[in-house]
């Protein structure tokens, strides 16, 4: 999950439970003809429906260089929460599935900014919880309720424009894998922007041990600026494909809808002679 920031074409790089905090200099009076924003502090938070399935997620990225338009370190919190149910007929069975699930991880990583593009690696540790209640009413016996949670392993990689290459066409493609159940997640975006909205299409492919799923549909994303803080809403929505009609918790077959909103913080800084 991604999100672009762009104050006079400078860009931060999001995608991303929590709050970061980070002292900021003060500057006053004549000090901002000679200063520029620089942004340290980038929080996601969102939402998406499937048929059957729903999720909520909130995160933060922060710059430990305090300013994601150069090169640096760069560290992530990120947690999520949902909800799924469906309906199953296997065997001549037949019942329903009752679901809800919460996930967090911490990463850390670095980033690269080149030639318009920002590229980053991040690593670390991912948790995830799930329970279900499964009800069978012709075999009671195979009723009952299924908890299960599990630590793992997690790698995230992103690459995108961030509008300083002075192109109309936005670029993104992101991923990641965890060990935990198999989770992983890839989404591509290509589009095109006028000024501060960009709109074009975009591909999904999701899945865990429950079900994997594939998406095909479209993005309008809007940045707005509100001094020293620049943000991006984002919706997209499109098909959701499933095998065998459902893809676990990620929902059945169907339509999608997400909405993003991230939020890039800055400070004033003052821009080194030359």
């Amino acid at each position: 999950m991604t999100a672009k920031f762009r104050t006079n074409y400078k860009a931060a790089l999001a995608t991303a439970l929590g709050a970061c905090l980070v002292s900021s200099p003060a500057f006053a009076g004549d000090d901002f003809a000679d200063a520029e924003v620089a942004y340290s502090i980038v929080t996601i938070s969102g939402g998406e429906l499937t048929n059957g399935a729903r999720e909520g997620y909130s995160g933060a990225y922060y710059s430990f260089n305090r300013d994601f338009s150069r090169d640096g370190f760069i560290g992530r919190i990120y947690g999520s929460v949902g909800r799924y149910d469906f309906e199953y007929d296997a065997g001549g069975q037949n019942g329903t599935v009752d679901g809800d699930y919460w996930s967090g991880d911490v990463m850390f990583g670095y980033q690269w900014v080149r030639n318009g593009l920002d590229f980053s690696v991040l690593l670390g540790g991912d948790y995830q919880d799930r329970e279900a209640v499964l009800v069978d009413p012709v075999d009671p016996i195979n009723s009952g309720r299924y908890k299960d949670d599990e630590f793992g392993f997690k790698v995230l990689a992103e690459v995108e424009s961030n509008g300083n290459g002075n192109s109309p066409i936005y670029f993104n493609l992101g991923g990641s894998y965890s060990t935990a159940f198999d989770t992983y997640y890839a989404l591509g975006r290509l589009g095109y922007s006028f000024d501060h909205l960009t709109i074009g299409p975009e591909a999904w492919a999701l899945g865990d041990d429950s079900g994997d799923a594939q998406r095909l549909g479209g993005f309008a994303m809007l940045d707005f600026d509100l001094g020293t803080t620049a943000s991006t809403i984002t919706v997209s929505g499109g098909y959701q494909f499933a095998e065998d009609g459902y893809a676990g918790e990620f929902g059945e077959e169907g339509g999608y809808v997400t909405v993003e909103f991230s939020m890039a913080l800055g400070e004033h800084r003052s821009v080194p002679l030359k």
